[in-house]
C-alpha cells in the first residue's frame, strides 16, 4: 500500500497562505471601521449623558464651553463617519480579494480530493486483484493436491 501524495501540495499551501493574507487584510479594514463605529457610539453616549445631566446654572463662559464641546463631539462623529465612508471601498476590495482567494483554494482542494479518491480506488482495485490472485493460487494448489491424492 502506497501513501497518497498530492502533486499540487505546494500550490495548495501557497493558496492557503494567500487566503490567510487576504483574510487578515479584510479583518484589518473591518477592525478600522469597527473602531470608528465605537468612536461614534462613545461620542453619542457622551452627548446623551451631558443632556441628561439636567439643567445647570452656567455662566456665559461655561455655556459657551459646553456648546463648543457638544459641537466638537458632533464634528468628531461626522469625521468618523467620513472615515467609515472612505474605508467602505477598501472593505469591498478586501472582501472580494478574500472571496477570490478562498475560491482558488477550494478549487485546488477539489482537485486534491478527486486525486485522493482516484488513488484510493486504485489501491482498492490492486488489493482486490491481489486477493483474487491469492485465492486463485490457493484453489489451484487444492486442485493439484486433490489430483495427487
Amino acid at each position: 500500500m502506497g501513501k497518497f501524495q498530492f502533486t499540487l501540495q505546494k500550490v495548495l499551501e501557497q493558496r492557503l497562505r494567500v487566503e490567510d493574507e487576504k483574510k487578515n487584510e479584510l479583518a484589518r479594514v473591518q477592525g478600522m471601521i469597527n473602531r470608528e463605529h465605537v468612536r461614534i457610539e462613545d461620542l453619542s453616549h457622551w452627548r446623551t449623558r451631558v443632556k441628561q445631566g439636567g439643567p445647570r446654572a452656567l455662566d456665559m463662559a461655561g455655556t459657551m464651553q459646553l456648546v463648543l464641546m457638544m459641537q466638537g463631539s458632533c464634528d468628531r462623529a461626522a469625521a468618523a463617519r467620513k472615515r467609515i465612508d472612505g474605508l467602505k471601498p477598501a472593505l469591498e476590495r478586501a472582501r472580494a480579494a478574500y472571496v477570490q482567494a478562498r475560491q482558488e483554494r477550494m478549487a485546488i482542494e477539489k482537485i486534491r480530493d478527486k486525486q485522493k479518491a482516484e488513488f484510493e480506488k486504485k489501491e482498492r482495485l490492486a488489493e482486490v486483484q491481489q486477493l483474487s490472485e491469492m485465492a486463485e493460487q490457493q484453489y489451484m494448489r487444492r486442485d493439484m493436491e486433490d489430483l495427487h491424492a
